[in-house]
């Protein structure tokens, strides 16, 4: 023998539990920090640049290692001609860092590349 439960329905076939209302208005949240994604790629051919237009196009900052990419692609510089043509279709900025290294950030982002200079005179 089976048992209903014990709640009670009124009239209209809704049961008969109170409701509580909360004004989220009323209550202070810490605010969360700003964060920004960023993604690097080491790329070897023009495939993985090209797998990255995803992740550039949500905004990500991605920094390419080119420093292993193939020969027959052109080397690092071959890499960084198809990284700025990628920047153009995503109206993005490219910056260089090194030779072997490059960033693709969104428009309007500042990027400033900072010179270390050490204490012994020797500097890059």
């Amino acid at each position: 023998m089976m048992r209903k439960g014990t709640m009670k329905k009124n009239a209209a076939g809704k049961d008969d539990r109170s409701h509580v209302f909360v004004d989220l208005n009323d209550i202070d949240a810490a605010p969360e920090a700003p964060s920004v994604m960023v993604r690097v790629a080491e790329v070897r051919s023009k495939d993985d640049i090209l797998r990255m237009k995803e992740s550039v196009a949500k905004g990500y900052m991605i920094i390419f290692d080119t420093s292993g990419f193939s020969r027959r692609a052109g080397g690092p510089e071959g890499a960084r001609e198809m990284i700025r043509d990628l920047a153009s279709e995503t109206n993005t900025s490219h910056h260089d860092i090194n030779e072997g290294v490059s960033v693709l950030v969104q428009s309007g982002t500042r990027m400033e590349k900072v010179r270390v200079v050490r204490k012994d005179g020797n500097d890059r």
